[in-house]
């Protein structure tokens, strides 16, 4: 019945999508791949940013940081491309970094001639889709505070009419296969103006609790390899790793004492720079592997005398 109305008010229009039930699915298979936590709060707002990205082409996701931001949009897309068989290209912008000319353009005053930025440089590419790019999704994320200076000039693109005009007269049309997503940990350099044209998404603390962090955290260093590099998983369990989680999980369960030492230094501690609770997370993980490497290193080089579970064990709280 929907599909009727659909086609019979909007002629030549085509419904695309994805069952929630699917999604859902899909979302918890890469969440076990990835060894993420698939948590209920944190897949609702997945779900969420599905919805807001079908009804706006520019959505914005706003919370503090480390509560699952970017690990939810890069698993819902690729949930997404496998309930749809559309693959999908996405590309991480810091603005503030590449600054307004690098990101837009800039035209040359003595040959009057343009070129393109980063932004302008890949939106010309989908829009000619040269190499199929009309076939697949396109998600650019601008990651990183919503500056006037530079995101006024996407207001007319964030419109309903979905146009960029450039300062050489030519107007860019954002094709349907294009979103542009904001991620942010907080709107007040944003303007209204801007705020107004997008759909918004809110990642509370509360999306992402710390006790599934500490699992996804744990896993990690439980597969983690000698000179694997930061958070890198192979499939087989680490001796050392595997081992070293044993001892000392039961400090990481929820409401134990990590958790309870990470809630007083976030609140009574006296940090020399403003600190967050993912900074401190990271800190103790990366800690943590580097324990686990020792361990390695040594047991590589002692052959005839390996480091025990018992010995291990001593490590533990």
């Amino acid at each position: 019945l929907f599909d009727t109305i659909l086609t019979s008010v909007f002629p030549g229009a085509e419904r695309h999508a994805i069952p929630a039930a699917m999604l859902r699915a899909k979302i918890a298979e890469i969440c076990a791949e990835r060894h993420l936590q698939c948590e209920p709060s944190w897949v609702e707002k997945m779900l969420q940013l599905y919805e807001v990205q079908k009804l706006r082409h520019g959505v914005m996701m706003v919370g503090p940081s480390g509560v699952g931001k970017s690990a939810a949009w890069s698993v819902l897309l690729d949930a997404m491309g496998r309930c749809d068989n559309i693959k999908s290209d996405t590309y991480i912008v810091d603005a503030k970094a590449a600054g307004k000319e690098a990101l837009y353009g800039i035209l040359d005053n003595t040959t009057m001639e343009w070129k393109d930025g980063i932004f302008t440089r890949q939106l010309r590419a989908v829009i000619n889709s040269e190499r199929g790019e009309s076939e697949r999704r396109h998600w650019i994320i601008f990651d990183g505070d919503v500056d006037p200076e530079w995101a006024e000039n996407l207001n007319s693109m964030l419109d309903d009419n979905k146009l960029l005009t450039l300062p050489t007269g030519d107007r860019l049309a954002i094709p349907d296969n294009v979103r542009i997503m904001f991620q942010v940990d907080t709107l007040k350099y944003a303007t209204k103006a801007t705020v107004s044209r997008c759909g918004m998404v809110w990642f509370s603390t509360d999306a992402l609790p710390v006790h599934c962090i500490f699992a996804h955290q744990l896993d990690i260093l439980r597969h983690h390899q000698l000179g694997g590099g930061d958070g890198e998983i192979d499939g087989a369990s680490a001796s050392a790793g595997g081992q070293f989680v044993a001892c000392i999980a039961s400090a990481f369960e929820q409401n134990g004492f990590v958790q309870s030492m990470l809630e007083w230094s976030l609140a009574e501690g006296d940090h020399v720079m403003e600190t967050t609770r993912m900074r401190l997370i990271r800190c103790l993980f990366s800690l943590l592997k580097r324990g686990v490497d020792k361990v390695d290193q040594f047991n590589e080089e002692q052959l005839d005398f390996k480091m025990s579970n018992a010995q291990l064990a001593r490590y533990a709280p």
